[in-house]
């Protein structure tokens, strides 16, 4: 049995906490990504059930890559430190930052969405009409 020396662990929990801060990140984009395009319950359910399925391969491969693919306790403590360290430092404001955008971004295509509504009703009426016409004649 390998068991890996304090120097090679330690070396593995700091990556594990550099990779846990790198999922932060990424799970504020995708954050970002609903704030601004999909904000129905369903999209939120499937986004975040994607977001999971996307870090646990990736973390996946990263212990593949650094720890050979052993699972250990300390990796996950390192990841979860590391998504620690992303929201109370730079999280908070890269939160702020991404909300700001955001809001004109779904307000847009909130107005967009009611237009494009209002013409294909009116396009569907109008072809509702017509078809009256050509069925009377």
């Amino acid at each position: 049995m390998y068991i890996p020396s304090s120097a090679r662990q330690t070396y593995v929990f700091l990556l594990c906490i550099g990779f846990g801060f790198l999922l932060g990140v990424f799970y504020h984009l995708v954050r970002f990504v609903r704030k601004s395009f999909f904000q129905s319950k369903k999209a939120i359910f499937v986004q975040d059930v994607v977001y999971c399925i996307i870090s646990t391969f990736f973390v996946f491969c990263f212990l593949l890559c650094c720890n050979d693919g052993e699972i250990r306790l300390f990796t996950f403590g390192g990841l979860g430190l590391g998504l620690f360290i992303y929201y109370v430092t730079f999280g908070i404001f890269v939160a702020r930052f991404l909300d700001k955008i955001s809001l004109p971004i779904s307000a847009f295509l909130g107005a967009l969405r009611s237009k494009v509504k209002r013409i294909s009703k009116k396009l569907k009426k109008s072809q509702k009409i017509s078809q009256n016409k050509t069925n009377s004649t």
